[in-house]
């Protein structure tokens, strides 16, 4: 870089498609907790921490909770969930990495996602979220948003406890 060049630092400056910025302003805030959306992308160390976020949210024991998970989950992992959740009156979605995730963004009470830059979307547009680390360049950002009291950290993948989550969800 030259004496010249224009530094843009900070999370003013975030790389968020276009969507984000447009969509800014209409998240309105939900007085209940009705729609989760789950989105931790896919890969095998997320699949145990998937489940254990299934169960505390089925531990909840409310009857108009909605839950959606959003990923690239294996087809064991799929008939897991559907198992977990087929004897409650849980409505569930579980869908494919999506080119339009604001949309879910918006529809969502409580987003549950990775560390990364998720967070940056989900704060552009105002969702409240609890973050899981599921890589060690995430353990900053979700230490620093909870320490800001921006979001709620749940902890490393590997080292969920169902009765925690199923704590801080209920808070």
């Amino acid at each position: 870089r030259n004496s010249k060049t224009k530094l843009l630092l900070g999370p003013r400056y975030a790389l968020l498609k276009k969507p984000f910025s447009i969509y800014r302003d209409r998240y309105k805030m939900k007085k209940h907790l009705n729609k989760i959306l789950v989105t931790l992308g896919g890969g095998e160390k997320k699949e145990g921490c998937i489940i254990k976020i299934v169960r505390a949210i089925e531990q909840l024991g409310q009857s108009n909770l909605h839950l959606r998970i959003i990923g690239r989950l294996k087809p064991a992992l799929k008939n897991s969930i559907k198992n977990h959740l087929k004897n409650n009156s849980i409505r569930f979605d579980l869908k494919d990495i999506v080119n339009n995730i604001w949309e879910d963004m918006l529809w969502a009470d409580l987003a549950i996602c990775g560390g990364g830059t998720t967070t940056y979307e989900l704060c552009c547009l105002g969702v409240p979220f609890m973050t899981v680390i599921v890589a060690d360049n995430q353990e900053f950002n979700a230490e620093l948003l909870e320490r800001e009291n921006i979001s709620i950290n749940l902890g490393w993948h590997n080292k969920l406890n169902t009765e925690e989550i199923k704590i801080k969800l209920s808070d």
